[in-house]
């Protein structure tokens, strides 16, 4: 394999911050004009405000509006309550800012976090580049929510540092980084040109050695499923190589819940729903080898998901590897810039993405019990990235989880 470079847009660690006092009103670009506050309970009743602003807000395709409203539909109602889409908004009604909140409640504690829960790896929000977002501006907009909502506070994980070239705004909370990075890549012009830069000529030939080995099991195809009963067929074979998958790693079976399955349907653009999902699958023969569901907006793919075939005589042809090499070929044929494989730690990412991407935890207390909530939270965070980084704590954690879960 040959040796990539490595970007961070983190430079050094986050550090907490004291937010410093602030009004209520929210600065202005145009003099006498004062920002109105709105709040919705459901992404529906947002619905406009929120297309328009996902055309222009640097946020990825986690915080679309077809996204948000599928989660929100089938994942999103709890014991705090459901959504909370909170909107700042000019004069004329134009959003200035968008923040996809789902309420959250644990015991006393009333607060919110980012809609999409497990299933966006990258949680924000959305803020027009024409404005400024100084720290004073966002912790008065997050009182005015919290007031508004009676909420005790928020807490925020899963947040790139950086998305597109501009600056989240709620780094201006402070917060620690995230036990977990992004992986991306930079789509040149030509396939070619990206393969010969992350795989060795060695690497290279190991690959193809494997495509005659999969080419053994019949014909091999790279698919988009676009007609409903193909997305039927390629989702319901992710289904059951996930399950599967999760099961043998001793994880929750997390895509066998009714609910997600649900979610995954509707975002798929099936029983109604407006397509936020894509779909593209590995056929050898007869069955589907391997899925990729991602989500496309404003020239970059973010992986949701990957799944492969565990039949040891179909994994030993790196089915998944397979399918990544032609979808990166597909998606700069299609005139893609970027594409990412979310969040977490696994080999294949390393050996596809040469960018790492910082993430960053944070949370805003406002009451007392509001800032008890944000210390312990951070608290929390902070002990699962410890866990993450040490391979051998890790590893027995991988281990106690499996024992727990065998019979």
């Amino acid at each position: 394999m040959r040796s990539v470079t490595r970007s961070s847009a983190l430079s050094v660690p986050l550090r907490q911050t004291r937010p410093a006092p602030a009004s209520s009103r929210h600065p202005s670009l145009a003099p006498g004009a004062e920002p109105q506050l709105r709040l919705y309970d459901s992404p529906e009743a947002a619905a406009p405000l929120w297309r328009a602003l996902e055309t222009v807000a640097p946020a990825s395709a986690y915080q679309s509006y077809a996204f948000g409203a599928a989660w929100a539909r089938h994942l999103g109602a709890g014991p705090g309550g459901g959504p909370l889409i909170a909107v700042l908004a000019d004069a004329d009604g134009s959003p200035l800012a968008l923040l996809p909140l789902v309420r959250l409640r644990f015991g006393p504690w009333r607060g919110a976090t980012f809609l999409g829960g497990r299933m966006a790896n990258y949680q924000m929000g959305l803020f027009h580049p024409g404005q400024t977002w100084p720290q004073a501006r966002i912790v008065a907009l997050l009182r005015d929510i919290a007031r508004a909502a009676g909420l005790d506070g928020f807490v925020f994980q899963r947040q790139p540092t950086t998305w597109r070239g501009a600056d989240n705004p709620l780094t201006a909370l402070g917060g620690r980084p995230g036990p977990s990075q992004g992986h991306a890549s930079r789509l040149p012009a030509s396939f070619p040109e990206w393969r010969d830069s992350h795989y060795s000529r060695e690497a290279q030939k190991k690959f193809r050695k494997k495509a005659r080995y999969l080419a053994e099991f019949g014909e091999v195809e790279w698919r988009r499923p676009s007609a409903p009963a193909d997305i039927e067929a390629t989702l319901a074979a992710f289904l059951e190589q996930k399950s599967r998958r999760m099961r043998a790693q001793g994880l929750p079976p997390e895509f066998d819940a009714p609910d997600v399955r649900a979610f995954l349907r509707r975002a798929s653009g099936l029983d109604g729903g407006e397509a936020a999902i894509s779909w593209r699958a590995l056929w050898a023969g007869q069955r589907i080898v391997s899925v990729f569901a991602g989500l496309a907006g404003n020239g970059r793919v973010s992986g949701l998901a990957i799944s492969h075939d565990d039949d040891p005589a179909v994994a030993r042809c790196s089915p998944g590897e397979q399918l990544l090499l032609r979808l990166v070929e597909d998606l700069i044929a299609s005139g893609q810039r970027e594409f990412d494989l979310g969040l977490g730690e696994a080999r294949y990412k390393d050996e596809t993405c040469e960018i790492v991407e910082p993430t960053f935890d944070s949370a805003f207390g406002v009451t007392p019990l509001g800032q008890l909530g944000a210390a312990l939270f951070l608290a929390a965070q902070g002990m699962k990235g410890r866990l993450k980084r040490s391979p051998r704590a890790l590893a027995f954690a991988h281990k106690l989880r499996r024992a727990l879960r065998s019979p």
